[in-house]
């Protein structure tokens, strides 16, 4: 029952209304009285908690000898919910003049939650392209709304550190190196249609930080990124052996003929 009432609440119930459309729902018919008896409640309380239910629409009532309250069904509620709702920011659109994102503003995410639902909330916007760029143990906090970006025609590309299993038509997968294990956190990010940013860290005893942006600047940078990954991808599928012989493994010589030293140190 608990789960249940949390998720009425959620909706928008208080805690008496969401006992009430509990108890109801799991029973044909009730009396407000036996309502009352079954979730511990006094008779005024439910009284009024069913008169709400009523008004709103969530209820129906039976009148003869004894008055019955009857839930009506859940995909009606939710069909009810989401036209009240729809028709509440239609008016809010009418009557707000709200003001437009800059480009060059910056929006923080400080938990797995929040990157998600962002980047579900931008994807629902999406029409072309996500670039998702993370290591292989962030596959699981990723994997739903990756599929379902392709499902939905979006041009998924994922580059990840490590092996992960997707079913993604294109996976770019750069082995992870020893000195690797030592990072503190775990980057991410993500580029949607080439115009929105997420990047972030995470894991190793951090929490999770991302930000959000439309700066050119940004985007750019995120989207080089992802050249850079497409690029070494296929050089070192096609011809690893003689890129090692020549540069070391990582290309360790090319980094420190520029800074005397290799990736790791």
């Amino acid at each position: 029952m608990e789960l249940a009432v949390d998720q009425f609440k959620n909706l928008g119930f208080t805690e008496i209304e969401s006992k009430c459309l509990y108890t109801l729902i799991q029973s044909d018919k009730l009396t407000g009285y036996e309502v009352s008896k079954r979730i511990g409640v006094s008779r005024s309380n439910v009284y009024a908690a069913l008169e709400s239910l009523l008004n709103k629409g969530f209820i129906l009532v039976s009148k003869g000898e004894r008055t019955f309250y009857h839930a009506i069904p859940l995909d009606e509620m939710q069909l009810k919910m989401e036209q009240s709702m729809h028709k509440s920011f239609q008016q809010l659109q009418k009557s707000l003049h709200p003001k437009s994102i800059e480009v060059d503003d910056f929006y923080t995410l400080t938990s797995d939650k929040q990157v998600v639902e962002r980047i579900q909330l931008e994807l629902s916007k999406a029409k072309t392209e996500l670039f998702a760029d993370f290591w292989s143990e962030e596959t699981d906090l990723f994997r739903e709304f990756l599929m379902e970006a392709q499902e939905k025609g979006i041009h998924v590309i994922v580059s990840a550190l490590g092996s992960v299993d997707l079913p993604i038509k294109h996976v770019l997968i750069q082995e992870p190196e020893q000195y690797w294990q030592n990072i503190i956190g775990r980057n991410f990010s993500f580029l949607l249609d080439r115009e929105v940013a997420i990047v972030g860290i995470r894991g190793n005893e951090i929490e999770t930080k991302a930000l959000i942006t439309k700066h050119p600047a940004i985007v750019r940078m995120v989207l080089n990124h992802f050249y850079h990954d497409a690029v070494l991808h296929d050089l070192k599928k096609d011809m690893k052996e003689e890129m090692e012989d020549r540069y070391g493994p990582n290309f360790e010589e090319i980094v420190k003929k520029y800074t005397g030293k290799g990736w790791g140190q």
